[in-house]
């Protein structure tokens, strides 16, 4: 039996965010669990931890452990609520898991949560087996350009390749060939 999916996307802007729920509403329509996308909201002042508390919120109001679907930026916070919770699915696609120091100035300036969220995800990541292996990880084949290699993958984790090369594309390709099956 298929579970609901909470869906975490990016940074994607206000279009991008739009064209994400048209493809999961398209993608409801044929399945009897459904998919629910959490509204980020990452380019705003919103602290980490309101973003996160809504986040919970979210997840605590759909009753049964969803499968946590986080999308680059949205990787982090879905690695830091499956902590959370034992029994959630945790699945990331081309996520910002670790890194924290990579994050360029105007990251830190248009969306500040998200550096909090890379840096309680990486020390969780680097502390607790347990979690790792309820991870399963996608990311580009050969390149990524936005995210690094190294900051997508996770020791003990499981890892998977989406044959589409670059960010944005391997994500879209995701929503489409992982996001179905799950």
């Amino acid at each position: 039996m298929k579970r609901d999916i909470l869906l975490i996307p990016g940074l994607g802007g206000p279009e991008t965010i739009q064209r994400l729920q048209n493809q999961i509403d398209r993608l409801n329509k044929r399945r009897t669990a459904k998919i629910h996308v959490f509204i980020a909201n990452w380019e705003t002042s919103e602290t980490f931890s309101d973003k996160y508390s809504r986040l919970r919120t979210d997840y605590e109001a759909l009753g049964k452990p969803p499968v946590l679907y986080g999308i680059s930026a949205g990787g982090p916070l879905a690695v830091l609520l499956g902590a959370e919770h034992r029994h959630a699915t945790i699945v990331t696609v081309a996520g910002k898991l670790k890194g924290s120091r990579s994050i360029g100035k105007s990251f830190k300036k248009s969306a500040p949560a998200l550096l909090e969220a890379v840096q309680n995800s990486e020390t969780l990541l680097n502390t607790n087996d347990e979690i790792t292996s309820r991870l399963v990880t996608y990311r580009p084949i050969l390149f990524d350009g936005v995210v690094p290699r190294g900051d997508m993958t996770v020791k003990g984790a499981k890892k998977h390749l989406i044959p589409v090369p670059l960010h944005t594309p391997s994500i879209a390709a995701s929503l489409v060939t992982v996001l179905p099956r799950l």
